[in-house]
This record gives C-alpha cells, sequence and structure tokens, in this order.
C-alpha cells in the first residue's frame, strides 16, 4: 500500500485507513496455515505485551488508528531494520511533526480574525508555590493549545494584571 506525502492531519488521516479486500477466490486455509497464523500472533501478542508493560503505555493505544499502519510499515520495511533510538524521535522527529502542526493551525488564523477566538487557561499550582498555566484557542468548535507558561506564584499575578494594561 502506498501512501500519500504526510504533510498535513487530514492527509495523516487518509494516509492510515486502510482497506480490506477480500479475494472471492480464496478457499479455506489449511490447518497448517492457521496454526501457523496462530502462533505468530501469540508471538506478536507476548512482544506487544511485553512493550507496553515495560514502558508502562496503557493497553488501549493498540486501539490507536496508526497501529496497523505501523504494523505494515514494519512488514514493508523488512527484518533488518532496528527501531529508532529516543533521540531519534523526541529530537529528530518530534520537532517535524510539532513544524507540521504550527503550519496547519496557521492555516487557521485568518478565521479566527473574522469569527473571533475564546482564550481559555487552566493552571496548577505545586506545593512549591510553582504554576504552569496553559493557554487554548477556542474557535469555530475546535480547540488548540496555544502555550504553556511557568511562574512563580507571585509571578502569576503580575503576569494576568500587566496583560490586562
Amino acid at each position: 500500500m502506498a501512501y500519500e506525502q504526510i504533510s498535513t492531519p487530514a492527509a495523516r488521516l487518509r494516509a492510515i485507513e486502510v482497506e480490506l479486500e477480500k479475494d472471492s477466490t480464496m478457499t479455506k486455509q489449511s490447518e497448517v496455515n492457521s496454526s501457523w497464523l496462530k502462533a505468530a500472533k501469540n508471538k506478536l501478542i507476548k512482544a506487544f505485551g511485553s512493550w507496553f508493560i515495560d514502558t508502562n503505555v496503557p493497553f488501549t493505544m493498540m486501539d490507536s488508528v496508526y497501529t496497523n499502519p505501523l504494523l505494515e510499515t514494519i512488514r514493508e520495511v523488512g527484518p533488518d531494520v532496528r527501531a529508532h533510538s529516543s533521540y531519534e524521535l523526541s529530537d529528530v522527529y518530534l520537532p517535524e511533526a510539532a513544524k507540521e502542526i504550527r503550519q496547519w493551525v496557521s492555516e487557521f488564523t485568518p478565521k479566527w480574525k473574522e469569527r473571533g477566538v475564546t482564550i481559555m487557561c487552566d493552571g496548577w499550582s505545586s506545593m512549591t508555590r510553582l504554576s504552569l498555566i496553559n493557554f487554548l484557542i477556542y474557535s469555530s468548535g475546535f480547540t488548540v493549545f496555544h502555550k504553556s507558561v511557568m511562574h512563580q506564584m507571585y509571578n502569576v499575578r503580575m503576569l494576568i494584571t500587566s496583560s490586562n494594561s
């Protein structure tokens, strides 16, 4: 299955659609083939289970729309390709993905000027009086994370009052 160039979240969703086709000429699998498939599935579930438990990933991640495309890509690249390091994921892929999302969000800013926005914030503070405030933008039925600000409690009061003036 060939994937189109992934450049927007919408294109990502189109890319992960999996078409299942049933070949009407196929007959029932032989017992040898089905027993091999059962053994392969057991091996796969043990590998996934060990990985999920070791990394504290919730089991519901298997329900992700990206799981089957991931497995398909693994099959396509073959057994000789090793997993990327955490550095490559966090310092190479993540900034690229964040850039794509920022570009996608920037397509909506002209609409925000037309229709208006609601700026929302929520936050919490720790026992050390360190506060984290998240700013979100709501417009036309969807919410976008804007940024987080971390300050000491007295700085937060100054930040809020100085932004009003």
